[in-house]
């Protein structure tokens, strides 16, 4: 459900960009939910235990066999969704969208850093003392526990972090979601008889969906100046798109006005 509410299917999107997005949703999820449980069993279960050093290792290959893919799914994904929403690379410096993005991004790199840390040090190092003496791991089995756990913590509140700019992201209309990939402006049609008009200072609007079923419409707006408006210098309409059975927050969509 989220996927199909997405920038994806809303911004015109083809079917398999919306299964893009849905699959970033879930290997981001997975990738999450696994870390979430492995700090918790490392809280709550490895202090009860005797031989720790066994079921650390055991628990950082497990988490790293499927945590490897997700990050490569959640990389490729991510990529792909850029390269579809952002009409050129200045965007990222250019536009809202863009800003939010690379905050994103600046986020999710220290996290896969860390992970790449656990697996590559953290893990090794727990399957050593497993194998080596009890005397061994009896001495320096607490200090890199520790470290892990600190190593956990760290990547738990990245998580958060990158949800709350994922969220902040979602509501934020990427810079080229009103472009239909056509630079030719759509010649201006004549608003129907039975179009909703709007009263805004001493301007009409004519705000209408075509062809106003459920399924992609076209949302039309019509700017109507009487002889005495002074305003007749609009350089830009923002539409503004809200649900009405829930409070699911609002997505503004901004465009440039055409003369006719």
């Amino acid at each position: 459900t989220t996927s199909l509410n997405s920038h994806a299917a809303a911004g015109g999107s083809t079917d398999l960009e919306t299964i893009v997005d849905y699959v970033h949703l879930l290997a981001g999820g997975l990738w999450a939910g696994m870390l979430l449980q492995l700090g918790l069993a490392i809280a709550l279960a490895v202090p009860l235990l005797e031989e720790r050093a066994p079921f650390l290792a055991a628990s950082v290959r497990r988490f790293s066999l499927i945590a490897l893919p997700a990050v490569g799914l959640i990389v490729a994904t991510g990529l792909v969704q850029s390269l579809d929403r952002l009409g050129a690379l200045d965007d990222i410096f250019d536009s809202e969208y863009g800003n939010k993005l690379a905050v994103k991004v600046a986020l999710l790199a220290p996290l896969i850093l860390i992970a790449g840390f656990n697996l590559l040090l953290f893990g090794p190092r727990f399957l050593r003392l497993a194998k080596g003496s009890a005397q061994a791991a009896k001495e320096r089995l607490p200090g890199w526990e520790r470290a892990f756990r600190s190593a956990i913590v760290l990547e738990v509140a990245l998580v958060v972090a990158i949800l709350a700019a994922t969220a902040l992201l979602t509501n934020t209309s990427p810079q080229g979601s009103a472009n239909t990939g056509n630079d030719t402006a759509a010649p201006l049609a004549t608003p129907p008889a039975d179009s909703g008009l709007v009263k805004a200072d001493d301007v009409t609007l004519s705000v209408y969906a075509d062809p106003g079923k459920p399924g992609a419409n076209q949302v039309n707006v019509f700017i109507l100046y009487s002889k005495d408006s002074k305003n007749q210098d609009v350089q830009r309409v923002i539409l503004r798109y809200r649900y009405l059975d829930d409070d699911l927050g609002g997505e503004d969509e901004a465009f440039p006005a055409q003369a006719g």
